[in-house]
């Protein structure tokens, strides 16, 4: 990414979305970069690592709006529903992830990092400059890597089509289990739905593949024909 698209680019078009790697990168960077900390050490509403895992972990099975509200609220962050709402249509932050029982019915929760990714959203805005996006956007352009890179990566014996074939047949070549390596490889909450998509893929290519495999067994062992001899050639 050149410095001067960066500029020419409105931030929303910038901003990695939540789940991604782009994101969970640039947060970690964010969080060792020295204007930041030093934002932190000049009394601004931003937190560090320590003060959002000690949030986590107190909300580790989510939190409601209201919740959020409050902590945000102790740092002296003001942010209304119609922007907490906003910032989940444009994929900022979490969308609900379920439903809390209350004395007036139920109400929404949301993952325990939405704090984090709020914190990350603000400062992304109204903070960082243009140079800080840049060498942040600069930083990780080139650490992205395909899954199927990771993939081949993991596989011990063969390359990944020789493993595949193998997983598809009858696996008397002792490949790796391609399945269990998709698993590894895509764990973790933020690749989940691609695993899914992933591993459906998978079986309906196993299930199509065994029978077409079964059909052309049964039509090889469907026709007949007299067995060739040596004087016949």
């Amino acid at each position: 990414m050149k410095k001067e698209s960066v500029k020419k680019m409105k931030r929303s078009e910038i901003i990695p979305k939540y789940g991604s790697l782009k994101r969970k990168l640039l947060i970690d960077m964010l969080h060792n970069n020295e204007d930041y900390k030093k934002s932190i050490k000049k009394g601004l509403p931003f937190y560090t690592q320590k003060q959002l895992s000690k949030i986590m972990d107190k909300y580790s099975d989510g939190m409601t709006w209201s919740e959020i509200d409050t902590e945000l609220s102790k740092k002296g962050v003001i942010l209304k529903k119609p922007t907490f709402r906003s910032y989940i249509q444009n994929q900022n932050i979490s969308s609900s992830i379920g439903y809390r029982k209350n004395e007036k019915g139920r109400e929404a929760i949301y993952p325990s990092d939405t704090i984090g990714h709020i914190n990350f959203v603000q400062y992304f805005y109204r903070m960082a400059d243009d140079d800080l996006i840049f060498k942040l956007m600069s930083l990780i352009e080139n650490l992205e890597v395909s899954a199927m890179d990771l993939i081949e990566d993991n596989l011990t014996e063969y390359n990944f089509f020789a493993t595949l074939m193998d997983n598809l047949g009858s696996g008397w070549r002792g490949s790796d289990d391609i399945k269990e390596t998709f698993c590894n490889v895509l764990k973790g909450e933020m690749h989940h739905d691609f695993l899914e998509k992933v591993l459906f893929a998978y079986n309906d290519l196993e299930e199509s593949f065994n029978a077409k495999s079964d059909q052309l067994i049964q039509m090889l062992n469907d026709y007949k024909m007299l067995p060739k001899f040596k004087d016949d050639e």
